[in-house]
């Protein structure tokens, strides 16, 4: 394959893969939108109910949502090493190269990795992935408290 073609190709790859990467943290905040909606609802909601079961229920599609997350930062961060890849290319860093792998190079890191759940609940503590969810989980957690405590939710 000539150069000029295969620098061509990886370009477009490469342009793909970015958009994909960036589209992953567009997503994130779709998700991180749904949880806090979803989290000061169900407080508000367990306030005029006064029902502590609406209280759990936010709580655990917070939990949830905060999973989801890190699963999608999961399945962001397989995309990378191919990334790397075509940018330690046009660096000159590496030589051999084939165009138009995104599937197969996110497959190999999606399957080489061993603990997969470790991976998800290491990235649920990072901070771009943290916030809002443990915050919201926080307050639900706390209110819960108060009720156990004082005798009556609010």
């Amino acid at each position: 394959m000539e150069k000029e073609h295969l620098d061509n190709l990886l370009k477009d790859e490469y342009l793909l893969l970015q958009n994909a990467y960036e589209d992953f943290d567009r997503r994130a905040l779709l998700i991180k939108g749904w949880s806090i909606t979803v989290a000061l609802g169900g407080i508000g909601l367990a306030f005029q109910s006064k029902s502590m079961s609406i209280m759990v229920l936010a709580g655990l599609a917070a939990l949830f949502l905060w999973v989801m997350e890190a699963l999608w930062k999961f399945f962001q961060y397989c995309s990378g090493p191919r990334i790397s890849a075509i940018e330690e290319y046009f660096r000159g860093e590496s030589e051999e190269i084939f165009p138009l792998q995104a599937y197969t190079s996110w497959f190999e890191v999606f399957s080489s990795s061993q603990s997969w759940y470790k991976e998800i609940l290491s990235n649920m503590f990072l901070a771009p992935v943290l916030i809002p969810h443990a915050p919201a989980l926080i307050v639900i957690a706390s209110l819960m408290s108060w009720h156990y405590i004082v005798g009556q939710l609010f």
